[in-house]
């Protein structure tokens, strides 16, 4: 059996010269019973997206911190949720799984903003 290394590019048309291809989802774009192979650009050293959210949309890196750390911290997903329901059987028990990582969540980001600020940071 052999290895496969991230620089084996020996694997037609899913990986070749170091590009990052990606499956079309598209069903009208599949031929002869295989699929359509289409690469993804970068960006451009994000200049555009530091445009729409620090621009025009005045974010700051205490945005950016503060929705990492919510994203983080935030509700957990629709299955987590169901799974505390079957495995408590009380809807009381799922709120509180629910509510308790939200409301940490916000407390974390509002102490995060308030102490940023009063130290001067922003």
């Amino acid at each position: 059996m052999r290895a496969c290394h991230t620089n084996d590019f020996s694997h037609g048309p899913i990986l070749r010269q170091g590009l990052v291809d990606e499956l079309d989802p598209v069903p009208h774009r599949r031929r002869a019973g295989r699929l359509q192979v289409r690469k993804t650009a970068d960006v451009g050293g994000g200049d555009d997206l530091r445009r729409l959210l620090v621009d025009q949309q005045g974010w700051t890196m205490l945005t950016a911190v503060n929705l990492m750390l919510f994203s983080l911290l935030h509700n957990p997903c629709a299955t987590t949720i169901l799974t505390i329901y079957k495995e408590t059987l009380s809807a009381r028990w799922t709120a509180l799984g629910a509510l308790m990582p939200l409301a940490v969540a916000f407390l974390v980001t509002f102490l995060t903003a308030t102490i940023a600020r009063l130290l001067g940071w922003v």
